[in-house]
């Protein structure tokens, strides 16, 4: 058998495997993790491994927006040799203005995060790398404030800390 023919036969099978099915003796053929779930005389839609997704989906929301500890940052990353000067004359021509921060952030910063200002989102503590988590945790770097930079393996990063809770 050539492999273009094993392919469509691999292929074949995966759409008899998730097909939607008229009868029920094709659709008893599906493996019963891919059956839709029947309690009594209702049928539901679903298979159990789709309902297991959704539910662990669910579950991860729940724990993001639930925590009781979390920050919701911004940063701007370099890597290049001077990165740490650089970073110090941002810091003082932002001046903790976090709309400044977003401006240098879009413009300037070797992160992805930078097609949203450089924000980063809410995070729980212990996600980030930990000097930037030390960084962003500490009680003594206030809200509302630029602190850095904070070099991690990842290279300098200048961060602004838009909220925080500790409790």
């Amino acid at each position: 058998m050539t492999k273009a023919c094993s392919l469509n036969a691999f292929l074949l099978l995966i759409v008899m495997a998730t097909g939607n099915y008229t009868d029920e003796e094709s659709a008893l053929a599906k493996p019963w993790y891919v059956r839709d779930i029947e309690i009594g005389e209702v049928k539901l839609p679903i298979s159990p491994v789709t309902a297991l997704a959704l539910a662990y989906g669910i579950f991860c929301m729940c724990q993001i927006f639930t925590d009781k500890v979390f920050a919701e940052a911004s940063h701007i990353l370099l890597t290049k040799e001077n990165s740490e000067e650089i970073l110090k004359q941002m810091q003082s021509k932002i001046n903790n203005d976090p709309a400044k921060f977003a401006s240098l952030a879009s413009k300037h910063s070797e992160c992805p995060s930078k097609q949203h200002g450089g924000s980063l989102g809410k995070f729980k503590q212990g996600v980030m790398a930990p000097p930037f988590d030390h960084a962003v945790f500490n009680k003594s770097n206030p809200v509302g404030t630029t602190i850095g930079p904070i070099q991690t393996h990842f290279g300098w990063h200048l961060i602004f800390i838009h909220k925080r809770r500790l409790e």
